[in-house]
């Protein structure tokens, strides 16, 4: 069984590979890391808010600068 870490680097990950993949047709939106991660809308955007390196602006995802 993992651990609530491990589980929580797992979602990291996850989030970047889709963040990339949707990337590739230019803007990220929520719906569109929803549908790429068979996910709701309100789970991605709880996801993109525990990552905190991203950040979403009128339903578009975008990376924060460090």
């Amino acid at each position: 069984k993992k651990t609530a870490k491990e589980r929580k680097e797992e979602r990291k990950t996850e989030l970047e590979n889709a963040f990339e993949a949707c990337g590739i047709e230019g803007d990220v939106t929520v719906e569109s890391m929803a549908e790429y991660m068979d996910l709701s809308d309100k789970t991605i955007r709880r996801r993109v808010k525990e990552h905190g390196g991203f950040y979403i602006e009128d339903g578009i995802l975008g990376r924060k600068s460090k």
